[in-house]
């Protein structure tokens, strides 16, 4: 617990020290600026019947147990050219937990006691940059990227270097990360020497005429290379993500197509030769001067349809943070576990029996999943959102050979209702309820037919 209190000590110190610098940059001398950046989240969320089992809210082999207070914060430095030429930024990432702890979880990872608490430290960003030309620059060290406009391939912050340029309206990103660092319970950047290797190349081009048509589309290539202890990992992925306006419809969608050789799985080790693919869709429809935004959305994985053989059909991606339908829907944002393993990683919405520090598994039984939302700006400071839909596996091959049982293909039904309030500037409060009514496939692998709760309350304050 000290320990725990200690990082709150810490966080707060930081917070107001944030506060005091980054209000506005800072003039060094004659050529060089500097600003700084705070943000910090406290949060209290309530967890139960996740193994859908009623009266329960245990969740067997993992943190955040039943109800539970979380607190996260990163504090980053920046300073710079008057003209921008260089750039240097480092930013600490910080992150406590206390829970009731997990007695599951205490017997079967060595080190981690049932207490529940836990606290990290971590170094999420330490990048320089040099103008190379207008409208070109190069960036290296540890530091974010986001492929598309979903996070559906990658989404992480990892060493690496960029170099982005422009060609007229055109953004072009060729990049290169060492993907060494674990997030699975902080959620930030743990050192694990992994040797595996990520190559993308990208293109944000505008289309349209600015009124009636204004979207970004960005046309990818991924390619990731994996040597994780018997993993032999080696897939590509071409595809595109689409942003914007179309007469009067607000759309987000992407695909894309996954190829390649996988030897080493979790569920079959064998060589496979991969072919999968991922769909995402969502169209709405701005109402009241964008106050009112009814959308429908649509999300395909594909799955693997014969575990045995040696085709792997299973969609995964490299490291996937799925921003869609509400930050608290249940499948997307928690980690789904199956005894000590996996079967759908948090902030992910594809069910491959892999967590974040695991290797890729593309012999899964894939997801498909519908969404209708509505999004209500009640006020200019106060917002609601709420999403519903069903789940399914296209095919069911692959949890029936791990569990040994049959079942259906209906997932069950994800529900979540959430609100933000900007109570100021720099403070904001968020909330929210989410459940999950489980169906066919759910009650077979779970043994129950409890729905499943969640509710969260946080406050995010950033300077």
């Amino acid at each position: 617990m000290r320990g725990i209190r200690a990082i709150l000590l810490a966080f707060g110190a930081v917070l107001i020290v944030g506060t005091a610098m980054a209000a506005e940059p800072v003039q060094l001398n004659n050529d060089w600026m500097a600003k700084v950046e705070a943000e910090m989240t406290a949060a209290a969320e309530l967890r139960k019947s996740y193994d859908f089992s009623a009266g329960s809210s245990d969740q067997p082999f993992t943190k955040r147990n039943g109800g539970f207070f979380e607190v996260s914060g990163l504090v980053a430095v920046e300073v710079y050219r008057s003209d921008e030429s260089v750039k240097v930024r480092a930013a600490m990432g910080m992150f406590g937990l206390a829970d009731a702890g997990n007695e599951d979880l205490a017997l079967f990872f060595d080190g981690r006691g049932e207490d529940g608490y836990d606290g990290d430290l971590s170094i999420e960003e330490g990048w320089v940059q040099f103008a190379l030309g207008e409208g070109h620059w190069v960036r290296l060290g540890i530091q974010q990227f986001n492929s598309d406009h979903a996070g559906l391939v990658y989404n992480d912050s990892d060493r690496g270097v960029v170099l982005h340029g422009t060609a007229g309206a055109v953004g072009v990103n060729l990049a290169y990360f060492a993907k060494t660092f674990d997030d699975a319970v902080s959620q930030l950047n743990t050192e694990n020497g992994r040797p595996w290797h990520v190559i993308i190349a990208n293109l944000e081009v505008p289309l349209g005429d600015g009124e009636a048509v204004k979207l970004q589309m960005i046309p990818s290539f991924h390619y990731s290379i994996d040597r994780t202890g018997m993993t032999d990992t080696d897939v590509g992925y071409l595809g595109v993500s689409t942003a914007g306006m179309v007469h009067g419809l607000q759309v987000i969608g992407a695909g894309y197509w996954a190829f390649g050789e996988q030897t080493g799985g979790m569920v079959n080790p064998a060589e496979q030769t991969v072919e999968a693919f991922q769909v995402l869709v969502d169209v709405g429809v701005p109402l009241m001067e964008g106050k009112v935004f009814p959308h429908l959305g649509f999300f395909m994985a594909s799955g693997d349809d014969d575990p045995l053989d040696r085709r792997a059909r299973g969609f995964d991606a490299i490291y996937d943070r799925v921003s869609a339908w509400g930050y608290n829907h249940f499948i997307i944002k928690n980690r789904i576990n199956l005894g000590p393993g996996s079967l759908a990683r948090a902030n992910s919405g594809l069910f491959t029996f892999r967590d974040f520090d695991e290797p890729a598994n593309f012999v899964n039984p894939g997801i498909v999943a519908f969404n209708a939302g509505l999004t209500t700006k009640w006020t200019d400071t106060f917002v609601t959102d709420f999403n519903v839909g069903p789940a399914f596996l296209p095919h069911s091959d692959v949890p029936e050979l791990v569990l040994g049982r049959n079942m259906g293909q209906e997932v069950g039904w994800a529900l979540n209702v959430n609100a933000t309030w900007d109570v100021a500037p720099n403070v904001q409060v968020v909330g929210g309820v989410a459940a999950f009514i489980p169906q066919g496939v759910a009650e077979t692998i779970f043994l129950g037919n409890t729905t499943a709760l969640n509710a969260c309350v946080m406050v995010k304050i950033k300077v």
